[in-house]
C-alpha cells in the first residue's frame, strides 16, 4: 500500500485547495513552495518508506518507477512541472510564475504592471485578484493552480496503479 505517500498528497491537496490569486510576495512563494516541494515529496515517500511496507510493494514501486524514467520526457506533468519546478525552487530558490496587476498609472492613459511574485514585504493593491501564469515551459501561460491540480491527479492514479500491482505481486 502506499499509505506514506498518499498523506504527503493529501497534504498537497490542502496546499493546492489554499493557494490563492490574490497571495503575494512572501505569502506567494511560500504557498507555492510548499505546493512544488509536496508534490514531488510524494515520490520520496513512496520510494523511502512505502517501499519498506512489503516486498510486493517494493517491487511494484520500484517497477514503476524504473517504467517512468524510462518515458522521460514523457509524462510531461512530472518530468516538466513537478520535477523540473520543484529543481528551480528548491535549487535556485526560482520559480517559474509570473504573477502581476495591472493598473493605471498617473498619467493618463498609460498603464504599469507590477511584479506580485518577486516583491519583498507588503502587497500592492492586497486583496485584489492578480494575474497568474506559469511563464516558460511545457505549461507557458496556463495558470498555476490548474497544473498543480493536474500533478495531483497523476499522482493519485500513479499511486493506485502501485496499489493494483503490489496487490498483484502478493498473490504470487
Amino acid at each position: 500500500m502506499t499509505q506514506a505517500a498518499r498523506v504527503v498528497l493529501q497534504d498537497a491537496k490542502h496546499a493546492i485547495e489554499r493557494h490563492s490569486d490574490t497571495l503575494q510576495s512572501e505569502a506567494f512563494r511560500v504557498s507555492w513552495f510548499a505546493i512544488v516541494g509536496l508534490l514531488r515529496a510524494v515520490g520520496h515517500v513512496l520510494e523511502k518508506v512505502d517501499s519498506e511496507l512489503s516486498l510486493a510493494t517494493k517491487r511494484a514501486i520500484k517497477e514503476s518507477w524504473s517504467q517512468l524514467q524510462a518515458t522521460r520526457p514523457e509524462p510531461t506533468i512530472f518530468w516538466g512541472f513537478i520535477e523540473a519546478e520543484r529543481n528551480r525552487f528548491l535549487k535556485n530558490y526560482e520559480h517559474g510564475i509570473s504573477r502581476s496587476i495591472t493598473v493605471p498609472a498617473a498619467t493618463e492613459g498609460h498603464w504599469v504592471t507590477v511584479d506580485c511574485s518577486n516583491s519583498r514585504g507588503g502587497e500592492f493593491a492586497p486583496g485584489s485578484k492578480l494575474e497568474s501564469r506559469i511563464s516558460d515551459g511545457p505549461y507557458a501561460g496556463c495558470y498555476e493552480k490548474d497544473i498543480a491540480w493536474e500533478a495531483y491527479d497523476w499522482w493519485a492514479t500513479y499511486l493506485d496503479e502501485i496499489d493494483k500491482l503490489a496487490a498483484i505481486y502478493s498473490r504470487v
